[in-house]
């Protein structure tokens, strides 16, 4: 008789194996959606988009908001062909040919960084009548958005 002599390899789990590619499937798909979204919002369909997103809805003590003509990078440097303000009695401010150049990754700090803006003409039409502002919760540890603008310029200004 031949003595055998067994020696068990190490087999990793399954599982172990498992989770490694699902996570790399799911980095694989986030990477897959962050590109494609940053390719999306650059075309006229995601100009759209973001139109949409924007336009008709109240923002607080604003009774909507409509932008016309987006395009560039809505990330950078983009231009918007028209801009109107509405209150409760319609509208009260108009911006034609406006061009931004901001940092939005300043939006974490709760800053709106407009490295430049500038509009071709801005038409203030009377004064608005502005919604009641929202009541705030004493504990609510929300700071404000703050805003910072390096260089601005108005060609036209009409009251």
């Amino acid at each position: 008789m031949s003595d055998q002599i067994h020696i068990k390899q190490a087999v990793k789990p399954k599982w172990f194996r498992r989770c490694i590619i699902c996570i790399l499937a799911l980095l694989l798909i986030v990477t897959f959606l962050v590109v494609f979204t940053g390719i999306f919002i650059k075309t006229n369909s995601g100009a759209r988009f973001i139109e949409s997103q924007i336009n008709n809805r109240s923002y607080g003590q604003i009774e909507r908001i409509e932008i016309l003509g987006l395009s560039g990078d809505p990330l950078n440097i983009f231009t918007v062909k028209t801009v109107k303000v509405f209150d409760k009695d319609g509208l009260w401010l108009k911006a034609d040919n406006i061009t931004i150049e901001w940092n939005p990754w300043a939006l974490r700090r709760r800053l709106l960084d407009f490295k430049s803006a500038r509009a071709q003409t801005i038409a203030i039409m009377r004064q608005p009548v502005l919604n009641a502002p929202a009541p705030t919760p004493v504990s609510s540890d929300k700071r404000p958005y703050s805003i910072s603008l390096n260089k601005g310029a108005v060609e036209v200004f009409k009251l």
